[in-house]
């Protein structure tokens, strides 16, 4: 259960104030390991009936490789499959997304984007209150379309009911931008191991300029094993630098909730 995989993190707290966000939060984080991190976001985002309908491609655990902002580890894998039209739906809840209590020696830019400030607060911006609508400062969500092979997708942002509601991720840029998931190569059998987050502004539907596009590297298969050689790679990159993840509010037994309408 999520409340099992919560108890395994280390040191929970509420999710502390910064220098920009000055008010309080009843929202827990908690820490791990590298390799403990990889395992508690997976298994806590295993929902059956649910998981095992999205395509194998968008199974397990993912690092987000080379990303100069201060995250390290995301989970797609629970969110509402739509075969016709080819889209995943991803709420943003917890367990889903982690940050550096840190930084790697060989972190993207020196780290300049890995202080505890700057990591907090990213984390706080994305996650919002925590709660799903109709609480108007809820976490946003993603959706993903993806070509019939999975080789190629894009992915649009999203706040309240998804169903009503669309955004364009520029919006937390003052720019338009084109967002991709274009499948690379990769050492792994296993599907959808490195696929290129593109990322590509410009002014309206013309976004010539790539900045900040990372790799997607998938370090836990879908069926939880390490995706080797990714997974020894990221716990290298990591060395004794913990992760915090959002894990529910203080004093409250995690459930499994969503951050939107989906």
């Amino acid at each position: 259960t999520l409340e099992e995989q919560r108890m395994k993190l280390i040191d929970r707290e509420a999710f502390p104030v910064t220098s920009v966000i000055k008010w309080e939060t009843k929202m827990e984080r908690g820490f791990a390991s590298a390799k403990d991190m990889i395992d508690i976001m997976y298994h806590a985002t295993i929902a059956p009936g649910i998981t095992e309908k999205v395509p194998e491609h968008l199974r397990g655990v993912y690092w987000m490789k080379d990303n100069g902002v201060g995250e390290e580890l995301v989970v797609i894998q629970w969110g509402q499959w739509y075969e016709e039209e080819g889209v995943l739906l991803v709420p943003m809840a917890s367990f889903m997304w982690a940050w550096p209590d840190g930084i790697p020696t060989n972190a993207p830019f020196g780290g300049v984007m890995y202080g505890p400030q700057t990591t907090v607060t990213g984390a706080r911006v994305l996650l919002g209150s925590g709660k799903p609508p109709p609480d108007k400062n809820g976490p946003g969500c993603l959706s993903f379309k993806f070509n019939r092979d999975m080789s190629y997708g894009t992915l649009q942002g999203h706040f309240n009911d998804v169903r009503d509601d669309t955004v364009d991720l520029g919006t937390f840029i003052p720019f338009c931008g084109l967002f991709t998931m274009e499948l690379l190569d990769s050492q792994s059998s296993e599907l959808g191991s490195r696929y290129k987050r593109g990322i590509w502004w410009g002014l309206g539907t013309f976004t010539p300029i790539e900045f900040g596009s990372y790799t997607l590297t998938k370090v836990m298969k879908g069926n939880g094993e390490p995706n080797e050689p990714y997974y020894s790679e990221f716990v290298e990159y990591m060395g004794d630098v913990r992760l915090f993840t959002w894990s529910g509010f203080v004093d409250q037994p995690e459930q499994a909730t969503m951050g939107c309408g989906c």
